[in-house]
C-alpha cells in the first residue's frame, strides 16, 4: 500500500495488487484520522466525478448565519423535481472558506455526481429558485490548488531551507528589510513584482 497526494492536496491511497478501493472504504474513518486528526470529511474511490455549480446562492439564513450544505440540499430535495433521484458523489460544498462566506451575501456551491448524465440533468434545472434567490446552474471544472513554498513563495517546491525576500528573491535580506532602491523581481515569472503577487501569470 502507498500514499501520495493529488494536485488538489487530497491524499490518494493505493492498495496492493490484490486489493480494491472498496476494501479500504470500510476503514475510511480510521484512515482519515491519520491525516486530519479530527473528523473525516469524505472518502471516495478515486474515479472521475462530474461537477455542477449553483451560482448566486444566498450565503446567510434569516438569522444571519451561514447556510450549511445540508440546508441547501434539503431545499432542493423538497422543491426540485427529480433531484432526489440523482446520484451524488459527495455532499455539496461552498466555493470559499468560512471567512469568505461570512463577508459575502452570495456565493456558489459545487455539486458532485457519479455520472455526466446526472450532472447534465441537474444543470438543466437552472435557473432555479433556492431560498427565494434566483440561481443559475453551470458546469464546474475543478482546478488544482497552487501551493507555494512557505519561505520563498516559489511554485516549484513546497519548502526550501532559508527564508527569502519575497520582493526580489534575495537571501541576503528579508522582505521587511528589502532596500527601497532595489527593483522588484518575481522568482516565478521573472517579472517586476513580488513573488506573492496574486495576479502573477504563473498562478493562473
Amino acid at each position: 500500500m502507498a500514499v501520495n497526494w493529488s494536485r488538489n492536496g487530497n491524499p490518494i491511497i493505493t492498495t496492493t495488487a490484490s486489493g480494491t478501493a472498496e476494501d479500504l472504504m470500510g476503514h475510511a474513518i480510521e484512515i482519515g484520522k491519520i491525516f486530519t486528526g479530527n473528523m473525516l470529511i469524505s472518502a471516495l474511490p478515486d474515479i472521475e466525478y462530474f461537477h455542477a455549480k449553483v451560482n448566486m446562492l444566498s450565503t446567510k439564513d434569516s438569522e444571519g448565519n451561514v447556510c450549511n450544505s445540508a440546508e441547501i440540499h434539503g431545499e432542493l430535495m423538497e422543491y426540485a423535481m427529480g433531484y432526489n433521484k440523482l446520484h451524488h458523489a459527495s455532499p455539496p460544498c461552498w466555493l470559499g472558506n468560512q471567512e469568505y462566506l461570512n463577508a459575502k451575501s452570495h456565493s456558489s456551491m459545487v455539486f458532485s455526481f457519479t455520472t455526466a448524465e446526472d450532472r447534465d440533468k441537474f444543470t438543466a434545472y437552472g435557473p432555479i429558485w433556492v431560498f427565494n434567490q434566483w440561481c443559475t446552474i453551470t458546469h464546474y471544472e475543478d482546478h488544482p490548488h497552487i501551493f507555494a513554498c512557505c519561505n520563498c513563495r516559489s511554485l516549484t517546491h513546497k519548502m526550501c531551507d532559508a527564508p527569502t525576500c519575497l520582493k526580489c528573491g534575495s537571501r541576503d535580506h528579508t522582505t521587511n528589510t528589502h532596500p527601497d532602491n532595489s527593483p522588484l523581481h518575481c522568482i516565478n515569472c521573472r517579472k517586476g513584482h513580488a513573488a506573492n503577487y496574486v495576479n502573477c501569470n504563473c498562478r493562473r
